[in-house]
Formats: C-alpha cells, structure tokens, sequence
C-alpha cells in the first residue's frame, strides 16, 4: 500500500496587486506517494512552482494545510492558523533537497566545497563532511571534477553538483523546480536519467516541476497538469499521455500516435 509524503489540502496562494487578486494557487489539493517521480506539468504562469514551494514553506499559503511525512507544517483556515516554529522548520527544510534552473552554485568554491556546504549544519565534522561530499560526488558521477571550479564545469555537470549538494542532508524529498530548462538536450536526458537512477537507488521521492512534457514523459509515474492556478488532470502518465480528458492536457501531450507514446512510457519506465 503506497504510504503519502506530501500532502497539500485545500492550499491558495492569492497576492494582492493594487486593487487586483491575483490566485497564483487556487484551492489546489494534492496527494504525492512515498517514491512518486511526481511531475507537476504546465506554461509559465501556471502556478506550478508557487505550489511546490508551498511544501517546504518557502511560499506560505493563503490558506489551506501542508503536511509532510506525517507532520503538518503549516494550517490556516478561518478559524486557525498553525505554523512550525522557525527551529522546527529548519529541521524539516533539511530533508527536502531543492535543485533550480540556474543551479545556484558559489563560484569561488570548488565542486567539493560547493557539496560539502550543505553539510555546514550537520553535527558532522570538516573530515567527515568532505568525505561525504565526495561520496555524493561519485553518485552523480563527478569524482574527477571535485577540484574544478562551476566556470569550469559544463551546464550538466554543474546540474549534477547541484544534485549532490541537494542530496547532503539525505532529504526524503527531492524538488526539481525547471532543473532542466537551462540544458540542451542531451544533458536534460542525462540528468532526467540520473535523477530516475537517485529515485531507484536512494528511494527519494521527486517532484518534477517542468513545461516539457518530454521531460515528464521520460522519468514520472503520476503526473499533474495546472493551468491558471488549479490541477486540471491528474493521474498515472500512461493514462494521461494516452487518454487526456481535458483539451489543454492534450495540448500539452501532442498529437503523437498512442500506440506510439504507450510504448515510449514503458520502455523508459522499465
């Protein structure tokens, strides 16, 4: 029985501007299972990556409940409003690893210090944490490169110190917010492909934050597809890429025959 690890009820996230609403998350309700490669799929705008930093409180909700393994992070209704202490919350950032588009690496420090940066919290001492830094390293198989500054890396190998660095704190949640977008793609394949590989071997959950159905296509089991502000379709990728309700989610999928994509899904799947 799948256990969930992520679940978001009921969340809006509304910004005034000047005598706007804008509803960038409108009553949105999501469930991600413990070991979902979960893509979360639609244009700029849609609201997608407001909703999935909802889930380590980098965005707070309007309104709604956000709960993670078991623990509610944060609830606010019209008669409540509950929210982890900042000690807490800390705690619980640390166990959900963030990669980005632009990769947000520090320049003036090597691929090995960049991992092992994460680790500063860590009750782990300067050995122990370089050691593990270099553990993580030959996870994403970078162990030549740990000496090697991010302006003399390639975009997929600076991605991949990114994934490491993510991966520090052991997090039992991995959000890829658009970590491909700024890749060509041979190196969005290879990084899709390494992250599906983390999935198997560490049994991190993903939440996949893209515009690229191909993206979702190659790595994701459920997906999610949002369009100003609300999940229009949700469900297995098998049936999404091959039975869209919704006109946009078509859109979305392309017209590629069925019998085609079918069998893309399950040989990257299998």
């Amino acid at each position: 029985m799948s256990t969930p690890i992520i679940e978001l009820t009921n969340i809006q996230v509304h910004f005034q501007q000047k005598e706007k609403l804008i509803k960038s998350v409108d009553d949105v309700s999501l469930t991600i299972n413990q070991g979902d490669i979960y893509g979360i799929v639609g244009y700029s705008g849609a609201g997608k990556s407001t909703l999935v930093r909802v889930i380590n409180l980098l965005q707070k909700p309007t309104a709604g409940q956000v709960t993670v393994s078991g623990d509610v992070l944060f609830e606010k209704n019209d008669q409540t409003t509950h929210e982890l202490a900042a000690a807490e919350l800390r705690t619980k950032r640390r166990k959900i690893g963030m990669i980005f588009q632009h990769f947000n690496l520090l320049n003036e420090q090597t691929a090995l210090q960049n991992v092992a940066f994460a680790l500063k919290h860590s009750k782990l001492n300067e050995s122990a944490r370089l050691q593990k830094a270099e553990h993580l390293l030959e996870l994403v198989d970078l162990t030549d490169q740990k000496d090697q500054f991010p302006a003399q890396l390639s975009g997929g190998q600076q991605q991949r110190v990114a994934i490491a660095r993510a991966l520090a704190n052991d997090p039992e949640i991995l959000i890829s917010d658009e970590a491909t977008s700024a890749l060509d793609p041979k190196n969005t394949n290879q990084i899709l492909d390494l992250l599906k590989d983390l999935n198997a071997k560490l049994g991190v959950t993903i939440v996949l934050i893209t515009h690229e159905m191909e993206a979702v296509k190659r790595i994701a089991n459920k997906v999610a597809v949002m369009e100003n502000g609300q999940i229009i379709e949700r469900g297995d990728l098998l049936d999404i890429f091959t039975n869209a309700a919704e006109p946009f989610t078509r859109e979305l999928v392309g017209s590629q025959n069925a019998s085609e994509t079918a069998l893309d899904i399950l040989t990257h799947y299998t």
